[in-house]
């Protein structure tokens, strides 16, 4: 049998002590993991200490890279479709040939000119439209949702506040949004308002969150021509 020397007793240790650190008791050092909290499908790491909501802007830095990654996604598409349409009407000129234009014949002219409408004719009269359905009314419940709680993450996320920044971050999220049309006496509105806000909440952060920061990397306030 082969006699343990110095040297082997030396390698094992060495070996021994490279698989990890133990404790007193013999059991195995572990280290600690970040707190980490599960929310459907969206993993929340709790982090401590530095100024400002930590999940504020894990979130929006989340959805600022997703928004890089589309927008990129459409600029090379938006080109693959150019570039294709440029090819067709190319390929469509050449292929066509050149025919002159037939001048139009007298008769074609005289009966081509309207006939003058008849002093006696008569427009037949609108029926009037009722501003209210016997005190029934329909509208999109998320976009008035969308619209109280707009400017509350515009202010949070540093965007301009004017009216047109404002309307631009409304028009993207419900964009985004599926709408709701619901049919409701003037008086029941409030109730079904909490029952959306409270069960679309997350998909509506989500998406005027998303809204304010494509609107505050591309203002259009200042453009006078859109």
């Amino acid at each position: 049998m082969t006699r343990k020397t110095n040297k082997t007793d030396h390698v094992l240790s060495i070996l021994t002590g490279a698989e990890g650190e133990t404790l007193e008791n013999g059991e195995k050092k572990e280290p600690e993991a970040p707190s980490v909290k599960h929310q459907g499908n969206v993993h929340v790491v709790m982090a401590t200490g530095g100024n400002g909501d930590p999940v504020a802007e894990t979130v929006k830095e989340k959805l600022q890279s997703e928004l890089e990654q589309q927008e990129e996604k459409e600029r090379r598409e938006e080109a693959a479709r150019e570039e294709a349409a440029r090819q067709e009407a190319a390929r469509l000129a050449a292929a066509e040939p050149e025919q002159p234009a037939a001048e139009p014949a007298p008769d074609q002219e005289s009966a081509a000119a309207p006939e003058p409408a008849q002093a006696g004719a008569e427009t037949p009269e609108a029926e009037p439209v009722p501003d209210e359905m016997e005190g029934y009314v329909f509208y999109n419940i998320m976009e008035k949702i969308v619209q109280d709680k707009a400017m509350k993450y515009m202010k949070q996320f540093g965007n301009c506040t004017c009216k047109r920044c404002e309307a631009d971050t409304i028009a993207l999220a419900l964009s985004m949004l599926p709408p709701k049309y619901v049919v409701v006496k003037k008086d029941s509105v409030s109730p079904l308002l909490n029952f959306y806000e409270d069960h679309y909440a997350g998909q509506i952060i989500v998406e005027i969150t998303k809204a304010c920061i494509t609107v505050n990397r591309n203002p259009r306030h200042n453009r006078e021509w859109i």
